[in-house]
């Protein structure tokens, strides 16, 4: 409870702050900005493998350091899905603009009028 707690955002789910705001599964439904997610995914990722890197190091238990070997492995594959989407996405939207961006066409003066 206390880990949820740190980060005013979030909280144990009966903690008086999110039983008000209804269901929590309805709340993470709509993502506004899919690159700002998708972005913020790959750093928590990243700090994940090396905070893994870190307890692998110190660890004296073989049990334990397999474990943080495989959980990298597992958080390294999954940021290169995440970069994959984001490089997708990116691929999506120059489609959707064009080759002059937001701008549908060339400028009237570029194109001689």
């Amino acid at each position: 409870r206390a880990l949820g707690e740190i980060d005013g955002g979030c909280a144990a789910p009966d903690h008086p702050a999110a039983l008000g705001r209804g269901a929590r599964a309805a709340q993470l439904s709509g993502i506004t900005d899919v690159r700002a997610a998708l972005t913020g995914l790959a750093l928590l990722l990243g700090e994940a493998g090396i905070a893994l890197v870190s307890v692998a190091c110190d660890t004296g238990e073989d049990g334990l350091y397999w474990q943080c070997i495989e959980a990298m492995d597992a958080a390294d594959e999954s940021l290169d899905r995440v970069h994959g989407l984001l490089r997708r996405l990116g691929e999506r939207e120059r489609e959707r603009d064009g080759p002059y961006g937001g701008i549908r066409g060339p400028a009237p003066s570029a194109a001689g009028s």
